[in-house]
Parts: structure tokens; C-alpha cells; sequence
């Protein structure tokens, strides 16, 4: 009599999966790239001042700045996010979640981070 054991194959993942677990770092800098542009690519390519003009609209100079802020922010997030939850899964992107709110130095040093670049704009404005 013969015993036939059944092994378990691991669940194959994507080829996605793979490719950002395998180089993580690459994985990061073009999903920041990627989502930073994301914001950005309607106002290049629309009929505003510095625009290419292939887009048959206009969009106003406020919202190109308001994109342009939060672009700068919005890229990095998303590929910080996406990598360490592919990587490192739901307690990775908790751990990575609970460092935003740590405070290690005072409050006066994050605000100098989060708002140096307006008080640089309006220094350069004039």
C-alpha cells in the first residue's frame, strides 16, 4: 500500500509582487516619481501659461500650486505605503503609520519642515 502526502505549493504571487519585493528600493523611487507627476501631468500638459497646450482646457493658477504642495507629498506617501505593504504587509504599514505620530524632537522643528517651503515661495515672491 502506497500513502500519496500532498504538499502544499505556496500561492504564487504576481509578477508585480515579485518585482517590488525583490528590489524595494527601485520599486520606491519610481512609485514616488510616478505619483508625484500623477498630479501634475494635466497641468503640463494643458493650455496654461507654461503649458503644452495638447489638452483643450485651462486650469487655474491656484490649483496648479494647491497640485504642486501636495504632489511633493503625495508621491512619496504613496510609494512609502505601497512598498512596505507589499514587503512587510499589515503590521509593516502599521509600524511605518504609527512613526508619522512620534514625536522626537519639539513642535517647533515640525513646523519648520512642514512650512519652510511657503516662507521660502513668499521670500522668492517678491
Amino acid at each position: 500500500m502506497s500513502i500519496v502526502t500532498a504538499t502544499s505549493q505556496p500561492a504564487t504571487s504576481s509578477p508585480l509582487r515579485r518585482l517590488i519585493t525583490g528590489h524595494p528600493l527601485v520599486a520606491y523611487f519610481v512609485i514616488a516619481y510616478l505619483g508625484t507627476w500623477a498630479l501634475l501631468v494635466p497641468f503640463a500638459l494643458s493650455r496654461n501659461t507654461n503649458g503644452l497646450g495638447l489638452l483643450p482646457f485651462g486650469l487655474p493658477d491656484i490649483a496648479f500650486f494647491v497640485a504642486f504642495c501636495l504632489s511633493v507629498y503625495a508621491g512619496p506617501t504613496l510609494a512609502s505605503l505601497t512598498v512596505t505593504a507589499v514587503t512587510s504587509g499589515k503590521a509593516g504599514v502599521g509600524q511605518l503609520l504609527r512613526r508619522y505620530v512620534q514625536w522626537r524632537v519639539g513642535i517647533g522643528w515640525y513646523l519648520l519642515a512642514l512650512f519652510s517651503f511657503f516662507l521660502i515661495w513668499l521670500v522668492g515672491y517678491r
